[in-house]
């Protein structure tokens, strides 16, 4: 029996024990309930197997000593100390809320927050160590931030008590204890946030927790760590030699006053860092204050002086207002001649009426020049998120020019229809009904009379035309055949712009307006970049469409702006660590509102941001844990519509003969991410969230942590053989590419192989000479050596005419046939087809068979006898595991789900488990409307 089933409903001493709250390395916790006070307690237990170590012991004692010793509202309160039955525990403080780590994610915080809950982490800090007490481990995964915003400083766990008087260590210090309690190469996270004095393992003070605390500035500033690295030697050679990026670079949105903050508290000398945490605390305070619009003062004049008199034009034109004087500076003179009495008394007095009229005109001048130059108001400060769907279906969303209406895309069992919502009064009507058909691009009309959408005309999703129909009701009717981009309206009403690639000629795209019947087709611009834009918005005063771009040059992504008299781009924004997806034009003209992804392990989380008209990145309006896919603005800039889906995934493991999997559980817990993973040789599994790469035992125990890069993703993992594995590693030192890696099966020496910006999906052959895998940048199969020692090269026969590879490549066992799933377009028709390819290593080029209609997108892989290839299916909205001969003979389902869908799978080595990573999403149309005040 477990500690958790042996604790669970027990009462120990006179706290009943109620439910597991959650658990790590260091400590169990449970709600539970005070019989005596009648109140409710977190309960922190050391897990089993731990309980009897003295050292895992003495920390556990020192943190309740330490924290108990504190009675301060900012950090985590102790009440008991207590063991029962061989069950050492703390009675805490119950806490609701989430810890600043999941608040941060990977993305700022907002600046208001920052200060907040630095100004409260810094008292905390600043009370603590008035008791002498210095916390040694302070990090964002223990400061947690309640409900209602109120940060908590927890885990004293190693914390050092040093006598004020003498400052001589009275618990921790130079002991062995001491010793084993801090052994920093044990928890990579605590390396990340130590100071340099910590890292070489030196005596430290209370500056060192200033200097951690700036790293949790940092994070806070940034959503990047300040010394990211793989291993606790590349993180140490960080901490002590190497200065953070800029904050400012990171997240321009930020003050400069703060990043002067967290520069000054990383300082790697103690002696020119904060000696006091109250100095720290009284700097963000100020930094609050000053940024804080509801205590702004303007200054009056000065009695008699001249910068009283400028300080007061420039608030005057600022406002649009005559300059205002105070009774108590008001001269008794005209301004002239009080200026004439002074130089009647002074032998410099015309420099001085020349150096008063200077001033004079260089504030006034300053006041004309903010006005222009002032940063456009940030949008949806505060909104509220209303639910216009509950289905959970939800595909595509937008909403009416007047917010009354909004269009939606539902997906059900592989049927899409298209819904229409009168938000006033909730009621809902069938546009379009159900069939087995792609939408795409909702609009409304400039007017709101017309609905307009995309809808592909072939399986293969590889041509779309443009509908339209009335709001009320009609058949949808033809505008553009042959569209492949999002389309947008000129501001008058009168014109539509979009995309057409590889028509007259291929290899090229072309730009083009027609007005909204798609007659008067007029071309804006012809190019035959590789890179064709697919959202488009146009701006307010009509002059220019702006373009997202996916990699320009050597930067993530960017946005251009084609003017539509000249036909020429210019580059509006280049950004090195984000990619936009849709644009839409706040109808204001001060900015532009992007769907955006951050570069780092949760790039997928795509969020919607807001990018001023001046320029710059994306800052984030939605910060949470949820996707957002499509992005409608109403005309008057109060209301998005948007898509917002939640999804869930985990690891099932079931016989590999498939059949039996009737109510399986999933390998890990809930909440467990699992990006990627493959079978080791040794029948464990190789298991990646994005930033982690961990080896599990296949029953889910014996984890072993192989490399960690909390700033990157580790995704698309192999084996190859015994001595290495290979995977793709994307944003790793900061580099917006995702090339290939090979290390040793314990992570250790990983070793870059390819220098592509996007190589993914690589297997390596059985002799374990080359890897294959597919350059998304070149848009083709590729090998090489895999042991680096060559160059790249397309995989000789490969090529396909008129294809694109579309769902996974796999090697047959004995590494002589290459599978891989193309969508082949027919050039004449436009018709298109899934077929696999299998291509015999050395032969000219494949032979291709046809698959079963609904072979889904979630990898390919031979039988263990190479007889068959086995892929998903996608039927009535679930995945199902299909194996199909090679000769040609009828295939068969092997699974039996009857929901979720397959994003990969992997038999074990010995062909005796099938393991499968299944997800479901939850994806509701929901409104975004702006408010005054609130929080969103």
């Amino acid at each position: 029996m477990t500690d958790d089933q042996f604790l669970t409903g027990r009462t120990i001493s006179h706290y009943r024990i109620l439910e597991k709250l959650g658990g790590g390395g260091m400590g169990v916790v449970f709600r539970g309930e005070d019989t005596k006070l009648r109140r409710f307690v977190a309960l922190k237990f050391l897990p089993e197997g731990i309980a009897g170590d003295p050292a895992m012991l003495e920390r556990f004692r020192r943190e309740a000593q330490a924290a108990s010793a504190l009675n301060h509202p900012n950090i985590c309160t102790i009440y008991d100390i207590d063991e029962v039955e061989g069950h050492p525990f703390i009675a805490m403080e119950l806490l609701k809320g989430v810890t600043l780590k999941h608040r941060i994610g990977n993305l700022p915080l907002p600046l208001d927050s920052i200060l907040a809950i630095g100004v409260e982490v810094a008292d905390a800090l600043d009370a603590a160590q008035s008791e002498g007490i210095i916390h040694r481990d302070i990090k964002p995964a223990n400061i947690f931030v309640t409900e209602r915003g109120q940060a908590k400083v927890l885990d004293f766990g190693l914390a050092k008590v040093v006598s004020r008087s003498s400052g001589e260590t009275l618990t921790g210090g130079a002991t062995g204890v001491d010793i084993n309690l801090t052994s920093p190469g044990t928890a990579l996270g605590t390396v990340a946030y130590m100071s340099p004095e910590q890292a070489r393992g030196r005596e430290v003070d209370a500056r060192s927790d200033i200097f951690s605390f700036g790293i949790v500035l940092y994070e806070m500033a940034t959503g990047r760590q300040a010394f990211p690295g793989v291993t606790s030697a590349e993180i140490f050679d960080g901490i002590l030699n190497r200065a953070p990026v800029p904050p400012l670079r990171l997240n321009p949105e930020i003050p400069a006053e703060l990043e002067r903050i967290i520069n000054k508290s990383l300082e790697k000398d103690p002696g020119l860092r904060y000696q006091h945490a109250a100095d720290l605390r009284s700097d963000l305070q100020r930094l609050k204050r000053d940024t804080d619009s509801s205590h702004r003062v303007v200054p009056e004049v000065a009695s008699g002086g001249v910068s009283g008199v400028a300080v007061t034009a420039v608030s005057a034109m600022q406002s649009n207002a005559a300059p205002r004087v105070s009774s108590a500076a008001r001269p008794a003179h005209t301004s002239s001649s009080a200026v004439a009495a002074a130089a009647r008394q002074h032998k410099w007095g015309t420099a001085a009426i020349a150096a008063t009229a200077l001033i004079l005109i260089a504030a006034a001048g300053y006041g004309v020049y903010s006005i222009f130059r002032r940063p456009a108001a940030m949008p949806f400060q505060n909104f509220s998120v209303n639910q216009v769907t509950t289905s959970g279906k939800a595909a595509l969303a937008a909403i009416s020019p007047d917010g009354k209406y909004v269009l939606s895309v539902q997906n059900d069992n592989g049927l899409q229809s298209l819904w229409l919502r009168n938000v006033p009064t909730a009621s809902d009507t069938q546009v379009v009904p159900p069939s087995a058909s792609t939408y795409a691009s909702l609009r409304f009309s400039p007017d709101g009379n017309y609905i307009y959408f995309r809808k592909a005309q072939n399986t293969v999703n590889s041509d779309y035309n443009l509908y339209r129909a009335p709001v009320l009701g009609g058949t949808p009717q033809t505008v553009v055949r042959d569209i492949d981009s999002e389309v947008t309206f000129s501001p008058d009403g009168k014109r539509m712009a979009y995309v057409r690639a590889n028509d007259p000629e291929l290899g090229k795209y072309r730009i083009l307006t027609a007005d909204l019947s798609g007659n008067n087709e007029k071309i804006l611009l012809i190019s035959s970049s590789p890179d064709i834009p697919t959202v488009l918005t146009w701006s307010p005063d009509k002059s220019e469409l702006a373009l997202s771009l996916v990699q320009p040059e050597q930067a993530l992504g960017g946005i251009d702006l084609l003017n539509i008299d000249t036909g020429k781009t210019r580059r509006f924004e280049t950004f090195n660590d984000r990619l936009t997806d849709e644009l839409t034009w706040l109808p204001d003209g001060r900015g532009i509102l992007a769907l955006f992804q951050q570069a780092g392990p949760d790039f997928s989380r795509q969020q919607i941001g807001f990018i001023p008209a001046s320029g710059g990145s994306p800052q984030p309006i939605t910060r949470d844990a949820n996707r957002y896919v499509t992005l409608t603005v109403s005309a008057d800039g109060k209301a998005i519509a948007t898509v917002q889906q939640k999804t869930t995934e985990n690891l099932y493991l079931l016989s590999g003969a498939g059949a039996q999997n009737a109510g399986i559980e999933p390998l890990f817990s809930e909440g467990q991410v699992v990006g990627s993973f493959d079978w080791a040789p040794d029948g464990s599994l190789l298991v990646s969230d994005g930033p982690h790469l961990t080896r599990v035992s296949a029953d889910g125990k014996n984890r072993s942590q192989l490399i960690v890069d909390p700033s990157a993703g580790i995704f698309d993992i192999a084996p190859c053989g015994n001595d290495h594995m290979i995977f793709s590693w994307a944003f790793h030192g900061g580099e917006n590419v995702a090339s290939l890696w090979r290390a040793n099966p314990d992570g250790s020496n990983p070793t870059r192989i390819t220098n592509g910006k996007l190589d993914v999906g690589a297997i390596c052959s059985p002799d374990e000479k080359w890897v294959y895998y597919f350059d998304r940048a070149q848009r083709q199969l590729t090998r090489m050596p895999l042991d680096g020692s060559g160059k790249s090269e397309p995989v000789p026969g490969s090529g396909v005419p008129n294809s694109f590879l579309s769902a996974g490549m796999a090697l047959s066992t004995d590494g002589k046939m290459l599978g891989y799933v193309l969508s082949i377009v027919d050039p004449k028709t436009q018709d298109g087809s899934e077929m696999i390819a299998l291509l015999q290593i050395g032969d000219a080029a494949p032979r291709l068979l046809t698959p079963h209609p609904g072979i889904a997108r979630g990898g390919l892989q031979f039988t263990a006898d190479g007889k068959a290839v086995a892929y998903p299916v996608h039927e009535n909205g679930v995945d199902n595991i299909w194996v199909q001969p090679l000769d040609g003979s009828p295939g068969r389902q092997i699974t039996h789900f009857d929901s979720q869908q397959i994003n990969f799978f992997r038999w074990s080595p010995d062909g005796k488990t099938l393991a499968i990573l299944r997800s479901h999403s939850e994806s509701d149309v929901v409104l975004l409307q702006e408010t005054k005040q609130g929080p969103n």
